[in-house]
């Protein structure tokens, strides 16, 4: 009986061992197991939390997501999401934990989220339900993508400011062709209008409607010198200069520009670096935002122009790639008017572009500016929004060099320019080329007129008398005014040059066609002013040689 007991209880034992093992073996897998989640939502680098399925109260948070809000554990335990506002809409909130409940589960590709600062981040949220034993859980993995958001934003507003530059350097190179045929008709108009004025009585309608002829010519010059200046296409003569010295010495002519209902304000820096550009294109820019501010007031109020030393701060340089953090001037033109929406500040640099009434603008002031500001190297934004006011900001690179006072040349048409020597003209446009032999004959210049430079060159190689200036287009086909000029002076080294033209591309305006010394004279001029300028040219080769 006894044996049977032990062998019975033997036994027993025996069987009872696997289920054992089994059971130490499931617990230690769990174990196992738990380390593992745990040692995942403790490292993992997207936040994690553990909601009660019922309530939505926080049972659980990781580290990451801790430190991503700037909660402590103890901020957020036992919390609804709504409660502590990491979420903006609350309501909408409320609505998406009633249908996570109904459904399981739940994504945003994109949703607000306020860190405890206040801080504003995007994030992509994910959560679904499950059950822990008789419990429901309610799990939300919350990723931060601002930095991705941040990154297509700036590659959208890197491919929106490619698309402008385009769509400007094409407008910028139909400008410029249209300027250059307008500046050609002109010379025509100008110079046939001007020549016949001279042969009427100074008192008749004869010589009312000529002078009418000519003052609708000076308007129009005035309108494809904005044209080149949109194109980045002007001759230009840059100096040393202040900014603060142009802002001054134009305050009494802005101020009557601008009428007595309204106030110019200075806040000049006294510090102030000093820009290299050309004086003139200076005066435009100022002109042109003073006049736009003007017109954004109808009811008047005060204009402010203001001048900083300064840098492109960061947001500009991520809207703006390939733009170099330099050192800066700043002048900027604030109003207080009507201001602009999106809409009208994307298109306010377009040519011909105007929200003025039909008769009051080209639509070119602005235009201008920021063909000027590109031109010259800068760079220029605005910050506008409807009922409060434009602020322009102009930004040209700082120069240490010392400030060049301009030379005030004396005016063009007040100086003879009556001469008996002989002028080489080469000019391609025949209505062109016509009106100026004839003007220079007007004043007592003997003319050898060539259609291009390969013409031009034969009738200085076989003129047998003297042939004193070579007056030439800059841009001819086949051979360009440089190009002749260079083997007009090895042929006639005691002869001078003078270079015209109504059209340059970059390559002149910037690049080396014109030299310095050089003599030129822009497209379209008057009689009287091309003769003055063909006789300082005779006058200072004269000087030479003596």
């Amino acid at each position: 009986m006894g044996s049977d007991m032990t062998i019975g209880s033997t036994t027993e034992a025996l069987k009872s061992q696997p289920e054992q093992s089994e059971k130490m073996a499931r617990e230690r897998n769990l174990r196992q197991s738990e380390e593992r989640y745990r040692r995942l939502f403790e490292t993992a680098q997207d936040g994690i939390l553990i909601l009660d399925g019922e309530g939505g109260h926080i049972e659980d948070v990781n580290p990451f997501l801790l430190e991503f809000l700037g909660y402590s554990r103890d901020e957020l335990l036992g919390k609804e999401l709504w409660e502590i506002g990491l979420f903006q809409d609350i309501e909408a909130n409320r609505k998406a934990f009633r249908t996570l409940k109904e459904k399981g589960f739940i994504r945003y590709e994109d949703l607000p989220l306020k860190t405890k600062q206040g801080l504003s981040r995007e994030v992509e949220f994910v959560s679904n339900t499950y059950r822990v034993g008789d419990k429901g859980v309610i799990q939300c993995n919350i990723r931060d993508i601002t930095p991705r958001k941040q990154a297509e934003k700036a590659l959208h507003l890197s491919e929106e400011a490619l698309r402008q530059s385009k769509k400007m350097e094409a407008m910028g190179k139909l400008s410029g062709g249209i300027a250059h045929d307008f500046n050609n008709l002109l010379t025509a108009v100008n110079g046939y209008a001007g020549m016949a004025l001279s042969m009427v009585e100074p008192e008749g309608t004869v010589h009312d409607f000529l002078t009418e002829i000519l003052k609708a010519g000076d308007r129009a010059t005035a309108l494809t010198k904005q044209l080149l200046a949109f194109s980045r296409q002007q001759i230009l003569a840059p100096k040393v200069l202040g900014l603060n010295s142009i802002v001054s010495e134009m305050h009494v002519m802005l101020a009557r520009l601008i009428g007595e209902t309204m106030h110019l304000r200075e806040d000049l820096d006294p510090a102030l670096g000093r820009v290299k550009a050309d004086l003139v294109q200076m005066q435009q820019i100022l002109m042109n935002l003073v006049i736009n501010a003007r017109d954004a007031m109808p009811n008047g109020g005060d204009i402010t122009i203001m001048t900083r030393n300064s840098g492109l701060d960061a947001e500009y340089l991520a809207r703006h790639p390939g733009t170099t953090l330099n050192d800066f001037v700043m002048l900027s033109v604030r109003d207080l008017g009507i201001g602009m929406d999106a809409d009208v500040k994307a298109r306010i640099f377009d040519p011909f572009f105007t929200t003025k009434e039909f008769g009051k603008g080209t639509g070119m002031g602005l235009a201008t500016v920021h063909g000027i500001v590109e031109q010259s190297g800068g760079h220029i934004e605005v910050e506008s929004s409807p009922g409060k006011g434009s602020t322009f900001r102009i930004y040209l690179p700082r120069t240490e060099k010392e400030e060049e006072r301009p030379i005030i040349a004396p005016a063009v048409d007040n100086i003879g320019g009556k001469g008996s020597e002989t002028v080489l003209l080469a000019e391609d446009e025949a209505m062109v080329s016509t009106v100026i032999r004839k003007a220079l004959e007007m004043f007592g210049y003997t003319v050898l007129e060539a259609e291009n430079g390969s013409v031009a060159l034969t009738l200085c190689q076989t003129h047998e008398g003297p042939i004193d200036v070579l007056l030439t287009d800059l841009m001819m086909p086949s051979m360009n005014g440089r190009e002749l000029a260079q083997s007009f002076i090895r042929l006639r080294p005691e002869g001078s040059v003078l270079f015209m033209s109504g059209y340059t591309d970059d390559i002149i305006a910037q690049q080396g066609m014109i030299e310095e010394g050089d003599r030129f004279i822009q497209k379209p001029f008057s009689p009287a002013r091309l003769a003055k300028a063909v006789r300082e040219v005779l006058e200072k080769n004269m000087s030479k040689l003596v």
